[in-house]
């Protein structure tokens, strides 16, 4: 099936693994350590957000005000409980469907590109056993804007050495979505999340993606 598609950027969270609930438990655990309250309603929240965000989020319940090397700190708290959480993943982590996909990904010789917020991303991958089937991985370190800014999915659609049009995008969260119609990349949406449902192609898990189909849907919004 011909197709001007070239190249495939992917989330992490959520799309080829759930960390979701592991993010949850690293931000719980701060928010305990801060006196503060913190439930799951808040955490989907902060789905595609950076660290920082979820930061300012637990500390807007704390009367006084923080300098910003204060933040930092509390960022690397919260990361150094996150790092513990990812060390126990394996290939038994991997969503349904993923390393399929992944690898007709690759049988369709598309570039894969990572195109996670999260600065364990690399870390992630490795442990699910993943991280070969990776033409790119887009350095957080190395972009100024975040989800929902567009930067991301442009500096990977780069990487690739291929336009924004050329690439279709897969994403679970709000600012994943928002981030992906902003930068003119052909969207997949996936899970329970409004925002995927108003994806250019939506699917309830990842058990539903298939290059075929993903193909098919993208020439018909760009036929």
């Amino acid at each position: 099936m011909n197709s001007s598609l070239k190249a495939v950027l992917f989330d992490l969270d959520g799309v080829l693994t759930n960390t979701v609930p592991l993010h949850y438990k690293a931000n719980k655990m701060l928010a305990e350590d801060l006196g503060v309250f913190f439930d799951h309603e808040m955490n989907m929240k902060l789905q595609g957000r950076s660290r920082m965000d979820a930061i300012e989020a637990l500390l807007k319940q704390k009367e006084g005000s923080y300098s910003y090397d204060e933040k930092l700190k509390l960022g690397e708290q919260r990361n150094t409980y996150y790092q513990a959480l990812i060390e126990d993943l394996s290939p038994e982590d991997l969503l349904p469907g993923v390393k399929d996909f992944l690898e007709q990904t690759r049988a369709a010789d598309f570039k894969a590109v990572l195109t996670s917020s999260s600065t364990n991303a690399r870390t992630v991958i490795s442990n699910v056993g993943i991280k070969n089937y990776f033409d790119h991985i887009v350095d957080v370190h190395t972009i100024s804007n975040r989800k929902p800014d567009p930067e991301i999915f442009l500096k990977g659609a780069e990487m690739a050495g291929v336009s924004p049009k050329e690439c279709a995008g897969i994403e679970d969260s709000e600012a994943g979505i928002r981030a992906l119609q902003a930068a003119g990349i052909f969207s997949v949406g996936v899970g329970e999340e409004q925002a995927a449902r108003e994806a250019d192609w939506f699917v309830d898990s990842t058990r539903e993606l298939q290059v075929d189909a993903l193909i098919q849907r993208f020439n018909e919004r760009n036929g």
